[in-house]
């Protein structure tokens, strides 16, 4: 039963104006930021090209793929969150919501839209990852001499720190790989704690939808604090974590802490409000 309503949800939620939106931005700028790598090695001959894992758009600071750093810094949580975050609320508001559950039971209907929240959020963000590498391979030789800042051939490029750091260096493929599936996690740890704000906003999706703008934007200011006063001494903005950075101020700990205390408070926020027998689909 559980099964058949998830595949019920994730066809109403791809069917619904807010999932098309989500896929028309995340298109639009993957192929933004494509073109943009393409320009920056427009006229250079085969040899001073990247290789096709160096040369992937979501490799975005080496490669000055200023659209994707202003998706991944600003967008991704926002268009995650569109595809099935407000799934519930919209059903709520339709009056469609109640008869559902009540041919299952309230919890399992809140649960599979949670997955499906969850679930919409991943895919889209593995997607685009996925779409530009296919890119990258399509116009990057497999590999290439080019590997850094400045056309700094790849012998002397210092090893970025950081995430996936030793991998990058002898699997670059395989690295990118894990950058992708890491932030396609956080887009749907995310997503899925939007959801479990729609339970407490109900009807309006838009308070819901607007949990991840706000998460950005504290993740944002905790930053800003947090490196100025001196008190953390590494970076805690999380879009930072999201794509190969050279940066050395990358907390390892850090990046595996947060999103399973995000992820764990998501469940928490959706567990308690089905204990609490709140009627959340009226």
């Amino acid at each position: 039963m559980f099964a058949r309503l998830l595949i019920l949800e994730a066809r109403r939620a791809c069917a619904r104006r807010e999932c098309k939106a989500a896929v028309t931005i995340m298109l639009l700028f993957a192929l933004i930021g494509f073109a943009q790598t393409c320009w920056m090695f427009f006229g250079e001959e085969a040899g001073s090209v990247p290789g096709a894992a160096y040369g992937w758009a979501w490799n975005n600071l080496r490669m000055q793929a200023h659209a994707l750093m202003i998706y991944i810094a600003l967008l991704l949580f926002p268009v995650a969150s569109l595809v099935a975050a407000g799934n519930l609320a919209q059903e709520v508001r339709e009056g469609t919501a109640a008869a559902i559950a009540s041919r299952t039971s309230t919890p399992t209907y809140i649960w599979a839209n949670a997955t499906v929240a969850f679930v919409g959020g991943f895919l889209i963000t593995l997607a685009m990852a996925a779409l530009l590498q296919v890119l990258a391979l399509v116009t990057f030789p497999i590999e290439g001499s080019f590997a850094g800042s400045m056309n700094t051939p790849v012998y002397l490029e210092t090893p970025a720190d950081g995430l996936f750091a030793g991998l990058s260096s002898v699997r670059p493929y395989l690295a990118n790989t894990a950058y992708a599936l890491y932030a396609s996690a956080w887009a749907g740890i995310v997503a899925l704690l939007s959801f479990a704000v729609s339970l407490l906003a109900r009807t309006n999706r838009w308070i819901a939808w607007g949990v991840p703008v706000g998460f950005g934007v504290l993740s944002s200011a905790a930053h800003g604090l947090l490196s100025s006063s001196g008190a953390i001494g590494f970076n805690t903005f999380i879009p930072s974590y999201l794509f190969p950075n050279p940066s050395t101020n990358l907390s390892v700990t850090f990046a595996v802490i947060a999103p399973t205390v995000v992820f764990g408070l998501s469940l928490l926020i959706i567990a308690a409000a089905i204990r609490m027998r709140r009627d959340v689909l009226l």
